[in-house]
């Protein structure tokens, strides 16, 4: 039975959960949302897994920053991304949380009045490793400090896809390669 106007249900009771116990998987995918369900019965209790992505449903606003199917903000997804890739010895990215549904109040992190990264300021940091070519999912980013740290290996090319991106400095690192020719479709870039 549909859920939710307009969903459509699919019933897969082949999978197993667990010392044998019979497992039924319930999806259920309304328009722009969808919910799994998995139902694991044995030894009398019953464990009920779920993980849904419910932006019609849930009341999400259209200028919210845009949700994973595990409910992850992008942009956290993509600050975690960057934060898994470099040394930090000072510390300076502790706070940053993967179970974070704002990264606004991260340290070195700016947004928008709507909540959307606007900002990286990242300068002078004592950040070691690379630079994640996650760093390309931050649509609104305007600023990209990351000068006077020792970031190592290739600067990613996804920093092309930043079409708002205005100031941007990689300067005082140890980056190696050529500069991608993507960084050419910054348009908005105003201080490199």
């Amino acid at each position: 039975p549909n859920l939710v106007p307009g969903a459509r249900t699919a019933l897969d009771n082949s999978s197993t959960h667990g010392h044998g116990a019979r497992a039924e998987t319930l999806s259920v995918t309304p328009p722009l949302a969808m919910a799994r369900l998995t139902f694991a019965a044995g030894a009398g209790a019953v464990v009920v897994v779920a993980t849904a992505w419910l932006l019609a449903s849930a009341g999400v606003a259209a200028g919210d920053p845009p949700l994973s199917p595990k409910g992850l903000n992008y942009e956290v997804a993509a600050l975690m991304a960057v934060k898994s890739r470099m040394r930090d010895e000072k510390g300076v990215m502790a706070g940053w949380d993967i179970n974070s549904v704002d990264p606004c109040t991260w340290s070195m992190v700016a947004c928008s009045p709507d909540g959307f990264v606007v900002s990286l300021q990242m300068a002078n940091n004592g950040l070691s490793g690379a630079l994640s070519p996650s760093i390309g999912n931050l649509s609104y980013l305007q600023t990209m400090l990351l000068q006077n740290n020792r970031i190592s290996g290739e600067i990613p090319p996804e920093i092309g896809k930043l079409a708002n991106l205005k100031a941007l400095d990689l300067s005082g690192n140890q980056f190696i390669g050529e500069i991608p020719n993507s960084l050419g479709q910054l348009t908005q870039l105003n201080y490199l």
